[in-house]
């Protein structure tokens, strides 16, 4: 998972902004010069929030919602930004086909399973390390994954297969944890032998003769939090923030924390972390990341209007004030 967002928003930044407070509040209302991203999320966001609300979502739901994730804003379809076969099986026909495959020899013992799980994605699915590969789709069809889109794809996975999982994030990094017979397991899905990290795994051949062993040392994270299985999702859409952030595509970071902002909403029980962003503040820090970023093109009378449209639907936030008082 990448490093923290990186923020144009600060001290400087909010003294450039500043300057241009005072006219938008004694000019009289412009026509913007530019069309702006959107403050309305994806209908399909406030479909999925409403499915979560509810607390009755399938394992395939919570497969649709971390597809929508790695897709919602893209500008391409799959097929156009990896050049595949348009009639090529979807990345959710993969998916399905993946949730069938793990039935035919899955464990009935959960922790078992829990580890033929791991082994099951990395001998069919998961081909080469990407640091920046987040997306779901993505790494169906390709086989690249990261932290983050291989601790979903586990999820979900385990999901069909009945297994009780649930995400867990450090500052910089993501895996999940397996819940079964009174015993909870982390599982380090970038790794085929992350399963129970710090416990020495032999290998026998058909006689019994041990043959080697594989040993994948724990990390002694200094912070952990967990995190529910659409929180975990959710680090989709934050990492595509962060990548938009640092390819200076801020109105494309702005859709995307939009939708993360609409897909978390009024969770009953939201993770408590430094470094999970809240999503209505992580939104707001994109609002005026994009206008500082019109600012620095010159295109001041669009950032004007811009901050007009975007105060009256957030009013609350007390940089505006700040803002205005310091111009």
């Amino acid at each position: 998972m990448p490093s923290p967002l990186r923020r144009l928003y600060g001290k400087g930044t909010l003294l450039l902004v500043a300057v241009f407070v005072a006219p938008l509040l004694a000019q009289s209302r412009q026509a913007p010069l530019r069309s702006f991203p959107s403050l309305d999320p994806d209908v399909q966001a406030l479909a999925f929030n409403r499915l979560a609300q509810s607390g009755n979502y399938t394992w395939k739901d919570l497969a649709d919602i971390a597809l929508w994730s790695s897709r919602v804003g893209e500008r391409f379809p799959l097929e156009e930004r990896l050049g595949i076969d348009p009639d090529a099986p979807s990345a959710r026909e993969l998916l399905l086909q993946a949730a069938q495959g793990l039935q035919a020899g899955f464990p009935e013992n959960h922790k078992e399973g829990g580890a033929y799980l791991l082994a099951y994605i990395h001998n069919r699915y998961l081909k080469s390390y990407a640091p920046h590969q987040t997306l779901l789709d993505t790494l169906l069809v390709t086989g690249r994954y990261n932290c983050v889109s291989s601790a979903v794809f586990y999820a979900v996975l385990a999901a069909s297969a009945g297994l009780e999982v649930q995400g867990v994030m450090t500052r910089d990094h993501a895996f999940v944890r397996v819940h079964a017979a009174g015993e909870s397991v982390d599982v380090e899905t970038t790794n085929s032998y992350g399963f129970d990290p710090g416990n020495r795994r032999e290998f026998q051949n058909a006689f019994g003769k041990t043959t080697g062993f594989a040993y994948v040392p724990a990390r002694n994270y200094r912070d952990r939090a967990a995190i529910s299985a659409l929180e975990l999702v959710s680090l989709i859409l934050s990492n595509r923030i962060a990548d938009a952030e640092s390819q200076r595509r801020y109105a494309d970071a702005l859709t995307l924390a939009v939708n993360r902002e609409a897909l978390l909403a009024g969770r009953r029980e939201a993770v408590s972390s430094p470094f999970f962003r809240d999503p209505r503040a992580d939104l707001l820090d994109r609002i005026f990341n994009y206008t500082a970023s019109l600012i620095q093109a010159g295109a001041e009378q669009d950032a004007l209007a811009w901050m007009d449209i975007a105060r009256a639907r957030y009013p609350e936030d007390p940089r505006w004030e700040e803002a205005a008082h310091t111009a």
